[in-house]
């Protein structure tokens, strides 16, 4: 794994989560959120939003 800012968020997000949430269906949409998938297969609430460098 990369030694980035990206893989040390990573990291620190699957630490973080509990096992339940662990096995939640998700999806990312890359730079805005990502969100749970319903057993419908839609997409759900979001879980966590993804916060872009400030210029």
């Amino acid at each position: 794994m990369n030694n980035g800012p990206v893989a040390c968020f990573v990291a620190w997000l699957l630490d973080s989560l509990s096992e339940p949430r662990l096995r939640t269906s998700a999806y990312l949409q890359p730079g805005l959120y990502i969100a749970e998938i319903s057993e419908n297969g839609y997409l759900g609430r979001v879980l966590y939003k993804i916060k872009g460098k400030q210029p």
